[in-house]
């Protein structure tokens, strides 16, 4: 198994030019592989994935996510919880992002093709806070480009939670 690509062309190359009436290839083999559902975003995982996917630093991912459920755009997001408690409506939280032009298709299709499930629950509740969520749909150039990183990243992994 070979994932460089560059080591990968210089193999096809030189069987190319040891075979020059051509190859044919004996066998391709695939392996189905199943990945968990993540699970709802907590405060650490947030900036973990902020400062691995994004390139931003936990700190500054903080102060921009607070700033977003300052203006309504996210839950709180300091919450040590990893699990939805039953008096959140999950379903709806998801279905409000329908509108989007980024991810709006594929929130509908959560519902319209019946793939939505229950986000699965985590081992930690603090019984304060539920975890962090988009509360409201928003586009880019509502909220600026900084923000809408931090969004997206919320966002994208609430729906991949459903």
């Amino acid at each position: 198994r070979l994932f460089d690509r560059l080591a990968v062309l210089a193999l096809f190359e030189l069987c190319v030019e040891a075979a020059p009436q051509g190859l044919q290839v004996a066998r391709v083999t695939e392996e189905p592989k199943t990945r968990w559902r993540p699970l709802p975003l907590n405060t650490v995982e947030l900036g973990k994935l902020a400062a691995s996917r994004l390139r931003m630093a936990p700190a500054r991912c903080m102060h921009v996510a607070e700033n977003l459920y300052q203006r309504g755009y996210i839950s709180y997001p300091r919450t040590e919880t990893d699990r939805f408690g039953p008096t959140i409506d999950v379903r709806a939280l998801a279905q409000a992002q329908a509108p989007s032009s980024v991810w709006g298709a594929y929130a509908q299709g959560l519902f319209n093709h019946g793939r939505f499930t229950e986000p699965r629950g985590g081992p930690h509740n603090d019984n304060a806070h539920p975890p962090i969520h988009p509360v409201r749909c928003a586009e880019r150039h509502e909220i600026g480009d900084e923000a809408w990183r931090v969004y997206e990243l919320v966002t994208r992994h609430y729906l991949a939670c459903c």
